[in-house]
């Protein structure tokens, strides 16, 4: 029996998506919690770039829980950048918010170190929350960020089959997630119907 697949992209607030992909009648007041919605219809998991959180509120967090789907899942992206505008104890009243639906909190590969002391916050934070910590720079068995804008679905293809045949019957769920600033979401739409051609 093959797994199933999460996948999703960096984000959802994306400004060349807004005629591409999201309908131009859309609400303008409150457009990135209508986007939201509409991307999760479409699509089952986002990573949250840190940047999001520097206006986020925790209004705002419960708006996108309102906005997706009961199997719709969250990854957080861990960066030092979140602590500029928030405390340690706002970041995590937040994320304790969005924890119905927190799969993870990830590492990205950043160009400076992440310094110890934050780093370390965001591991016990993690384990506060009794979320995956997850380092998108390692192997890891269920969860991996490919950068590709997915134009050639072969070339894409070739790029995650070593990720899934190293799944095994253990793991019932994995997860990608794509991340380009050139992303099209039809390209993320076509590599979901590639990945339900391979069964996942």
């Amino acid at each position: 029996m093959k797994q199933s697949i999460l996948l999703g992209t960096y984000g959802w607030r994306h400004a060349f998506w807004s005629t591409a992909f999201y309908p131009e009648d859309l609400p303008t007041e409150d457009g990135d919690d209508w986007r939201l919605s509409y991307y999760s219809n479409e699509f089952n998991t986002v990573l949250v770039p840190a940047s999001y959180w520097q206006s986020t509120s925790e209004d705002e967090i419960e708006d996108w829980l309102d906005n997706v789907h009961k199997d719709f899942h969250f990854f957080v992206q861990c960066h030092a950048d979140m602590f500029e505008t928030l405390s340690l104890a706002e970041v995590t009243e937040l994320l304790k918010q969005l924890s119905p639906q927190l799969a993870g909190l990830v590492f990205l590969v950043d160009e400076l170190p992440m310094p110890s002391d934050i780093k370390k916050s965001f591991i016990q934070l993690a384990a506060l929350l009794e979320v995956k910590l997850l380092d998108a720079s390692s192997e890891s068995i269920d969860f991996i960020v490919i950068e590709d804008a997915l134009q050639d679905l072969r070339a894409s293809r070739a790029k995650i089959e070593p990720f899934l045949a190293q799944l095994n019957q253990q793991v019932k769920q994995a997860t990608i997630i794509v991340k380009h600033p050139q992303l099209q979401a039809e390209n993320l739409a076509k590599f979901r119907s590639v990945l339900d051609i391979m069964g996942y």
